[in-house]
């Protein structure tokens, strides 16, 4: 159910930022680092679900967008946390859209408060865009690459709730040139198995390389590009398949003196039938920080 009703007119940008496959400066020196803060990631220590349903306070930087649609506001794709102004997200799920606004702070989109257990939840954020900045080089056609953008909020987040806090981005040297393949992540999301879910899941996916990720696709009529700019994720036994763009593909990782949560992916595109033997495509954050920082502003 949706619970509140906002109407905000935004201005979609195409900023002028780096290409993905440019040379990159250090981001650890970039001016703008410091708009990420250092306290993300944080784990819960406790999770109060088992199986595929996540903790209620496991994802706090999770968000969900929502679109004026003729049969009102719908949420139709998620983004996450990245500072108390921004929302990263996919491009295609802000170029040519009616944007109604960000909510942060939802775990069970059904209920007006949400319980798991002995704790429940009832805070919610629901704040208008400012800006839609779309990546200038983003293409959907024939193959979609650049698929990434931000939203800049009207108003911040209000970090001072439990069910709110900021994901970490691989912003660092040491966490950028780290090889993930091979390696299994966790992608967090409202929709699996083409279904919409009134709770927030969670899965764990294992990580194909490049390689054999263009090599499982040679086998489609339709195949995709795979890009540098890409990470693919083995979708085949898991309920990933129609998944929503946005979704954060995360890795748990020691950065800033102990265990954080990194997004590394940002859900793309990939097999909308389930069950099939073609990889997820995502979004590769790390290719992407210097763009990111560079259109973000204090």
């Amino acid at each position: 159910m949706i619970k509140y009703q906002l109407l905000v007119c935004i201005l979609i940008v195409s900023a002028r930022g780096h290409q993905a496959n440019a040379a990159s400066v250090d981001s650890e020196v970039y001016p703008n680092a410091g708009l990420l803060p250092d306290a993300c990631g944080e784990i819960e220590q406790k999770r109060l679900a088992e199986g595929p349903t996540a903790g209620l306070y496991e994802f706090p930087w999770m968000a969900l967008i929502s679109y004026n649609t003729r049969d009102g506001l719908d949420f139709q794709c998620t983004g996450t946390i990245i500072n108390s102004r921004y929302i990263l997200t996919a491009a295609n799920c802000i170029r040519n859209r009616n944007i109604a606004g960000v909510r942060v702070g939802e775990y069970n989109k059904c209920m007006s408060i949400d319980c798991q257990l002995d704790q429940c939840e009832s805070h919610i954020q629901d704040i208008p865009v400012e800006e839609a900045i779309v990546h200038e080089d983003f293409t959907s056609k024939p193959n979609v690459d650049n698929n990434i953008a931000l939203l800049r909020l009207h108003d911040p987040i209000d970090f001072t709730f439990k069910n709110v806090a900021p994901i970490c981005l691989p912003v660092s040297n040491t966490l950028r040139s780290v090889s993930i393949d091979g390696k299994t992540a966790t992608l967090a999301s409202w929709k699996f198995r083409s279904a919409n879910s009134c709770e927030l899941n969670r899965i764990s996916l294992p990580l194909v390389t490049r390689d054999e990720c263009v090599k499982k696709y040679e086998k489609s009529s339709k195949t995709p590009k795979i890009s540098v700019n890409h990470i693919c994720a083995d979708e085949k036994a898991e309920d990933a398949c129609g998944i929503v763009s946005g979704d954060p593909l995360m890795l748990e990782t020691g950065d800033k003196g102990g265990r954080r949560v990194v997004q590394y992916g940002i859900s793309s595109h990939g097999p909308m039938r389930c069950g099939t033997d073609y990889p997820g495509i995502y979004t590769d954050v790390s290719k992407y920080m210097d763009w990111i920082l560079s259109n973000m502003k204090k």
